[in-house]
């Protein structure tokens, strides 16, 4: 019986955290506006509600699932994201498989870790990104290990029909089980002995491997093709595979070292406990730490070497790094003789990392003439916590003061970690600055729609209908102007054409008909205003992730008989100033 208890209590601590990861994702998901990337695969689904005939991408994964959404419920930006957010909030599952190995407590960790690190929150939160074949990958894992191999194949062929994705996963992943395998690791009796969980019996290999082929392969044909109504969806998943081994041959995308700093500053929290955790584990022969530390190592390499390299390829060194913090973690988890004193202890670390933080905040308005001062703050806090914990040690003991250490940093790297998941999904002026969002960005996408109804309803009575023309072709716009019956999108336009409404982007001149329009711009594209690794104020990023950033503009134009109440005037050219973003009043 009380077994039975601790067993529920156990799957519904996992509920629970599962809640936590989907309402995170969940929140605010349809805000922000679809970049171009996530406009094309959603546009894709779309085509296929409507009936039409298209070329489909190597992601029918999620292109399927999507149409289906669209179908039932309606196309919109959170409908878009839904699939996504669901298959990163189910990711949270997959360490209750695994914690015959991790241990219970280290399991609850890693389960808790990846429903609120920001880089999983965010790729969570992107339509079409890696994060169903990531989230897919590592679930089939956890099946297979516990002898699942129906659920577990079917899982694997959502996975593969992810997209490319899946490809550099399972790369990192099949190079790091062949180094474990020829060193000896993660072998069956590597268990934890002390968490009373009894190994699963091994079922038969070959069984379990026809098993799962077959429920795999009817989940490829199956959802690779909408259930048969879509044939030509296998063709274009079979297509991930080559766009994958051409994308080796291209010029890279971003530099490499924007991913390190990138799993720095983001993943601090699980960077630093999951480092600690593998060097312990080469140091005593811990086999499952070791395995985890390779798997770290080469799924963070391979994304260094891949040339078409995005952000989102080193959310896999993720997955090792955090069940590595989770075996630090756990080792200071529970209360000792003096865990009062680690108490008062780690109270007197997070205080100290708050000044450490403000005095870093400080920095981005301090004068020239007083930065060393506050250098020097940051210097002393860290002499004070040396201090700290020394007198600890000779008063009480090193685990006393280990232990006080480990809850201090973990309180503030939490708060730190917490407040960059909080970033990365809110939609806000820096939005586009967040190196998990792939850029650029699409901003502000509401004006421009807001205007188009503006000007439609004292047209046409209908804030749905409205002749307009646009000469910018980007999926963005296509996916923002998708309800406006009257639109058409066009490469260029006649000498005798003078549509109600003409978009086109910043610079992009209409000709002689220019006297007969007003235009205003609207901010659409965003991205990051440096070319390198980090921004060139790296600390102001940091602390308020401020940079620089490039924005690129569309013009609306409305022919002047729009306005009524102006009279045309053959000359009348009044293009606003491009630091506006109102819409046109009708």
């Amino acid at each position: 019986m009380q077994l039975m208890n601790k067993i529920r209590s156990e799957q519904m601590l996992y509920l629970v955290v599962f809640l936590l990861a989907l309402g995170i994702r969940m929140l605010n998901l349809g805000d922000a506006a679809l970049s171009d990337f996530e406009a094309g695969l959603a546009l894709q689904s779309l085509g296929l509600v409507a009936g039409e005939n298209l070329n489909l991408g190597p992601q029918p994964g999620y292109v399927f699932p999507t149409t289906i959404f669209f179908s039932l419920l309606g196309a919109s930006n959170f409908m878009a994201r839904l699939w996504p957010a669901l298959a990163g909030s189910l990711i949270v599952l997959a360490p209750y498989a695994f914690r015959d190995r991790l241990g219970q407590k280290a399991a609850v960790i890693v389960a808790v870790g990846l429903s609120l690190d920001p880089g999983m929150v965010a790729l969570s939160r992107l339509a079409g990104g890696p994060m169903p074949a990531i989230a897919f990958t590592i679930l089939a894992m956890a099946l297979f290990y516990r002898g699942q191999s129906a659920f577990g194949g079917i899982v694997a062929g959502l996975a593969l029909l992810s997209g490319p994705a899946v490809l550099i996963g399972l790369l990192g992943l099949g190079i790091a089980l062949g180094i474990a395998r020829l060193l000896g690791l993660w072998r069956k009796d590597d268990v934890q002995p002390d968490e009373g969980i009894s190994e699963i019996p091994d079922p038969s290999p070959r069984s379990d491997w026809r098993t799962a082929l077959l429920f795999g392969g009817g989940t490829v044909v199956l959802g690779g093709t909408l259930f048969f109504f879509y044939p030509q969806g296998l063709g274009a998943w079979a297509a991930s595979a080559s766009a994958f081994f051409q994308d080796w041959t291209q010029p890279p995308s971003i530099p490499a070292g924007r991913l390190i700093f990138t799993i720095v500053f983001y993943a601090v929290f699980a960077l630093i406990f999951g480092l600690a955790a593998g060097l312990r584990g080469w140091l005593q022969d811990n086999k499952t730490a070791q395995f985890l530390s390779i798997w770290f190592v080469i799924g963070l390499l391979i994304p260094l070497l891949y040339p078409a390299r995005q952000v989102g390829d080193i959310a896999w060194a993720l997955i090792p790094l955090w069940a590595l913090a989770g075996l630090e973690l756990t080792r200071s988890a529970g209360p000792h003789q003096n865990w009062l004193i680690s108490l008062g202890q780690a109270a007197a670390v997070l205080v100290l990392m708050i000044v450490i933080w403000l005095t870093l905040a400080g920095l981005d308005t301090a004068v020239p003439e007083t930065i060393q001062n506050y250098w020097f703050v940051v210097g002393a806090a860290v002499l004070i916590g040396i201090l700290v914990l020394v007198l600890v040690f000779l008063g009480w003991g090193w685990q006393t003061a280990r232990t006080g250490v480990i809850w201090g940093l973990a309180a503030g790297l939490g708060a730190y970690m917490i407040a960059s998941t909080f970033g990365v999904s809110q939609v806000r002026p820096t939005s586009s600055l967040e190196f998990w969002i792939p850029a650029p960005t699409t901003r502000r996408t509401d004006l421009l729609s807001d205007t188009l109804k503006d000007l439609a309803l004292s047209q046409t009575g209908h804030a749905d209908f409205l002749e307009v023309v646009s000469l910018v072709n980007e999926p963005s716009m296509r996916w923002v102007l998708r309800d406006i019956e009257g639109m058409t999108f066009v490469s260029s336009l006649g000498e005798e054409e003078n549509p109600l409404v003409i978009i086109t982007r910043e610079g992009e001149p209409i000709g002689a008909r220019q006297a007969y329009y007003r235009g205003q711009d609207f901010g659409w594209w965003e991205s990051p205003g440096w070319d390198g690794a980090i921004p060139w104020e790296p600390m102001r990023w940091i602390v308020n992730r401020e940079g620089a950033i490039i924005t690129e503009k569309v013009v609306l134009w409305a022919r002047v008989d729009l306005f009524p109440e102006e009279p045309l005037l053959e000359t009348e050219t009044d293009h606003s100033s491009p630091s506006s973003d109102e819409g046109v009043e009708p």
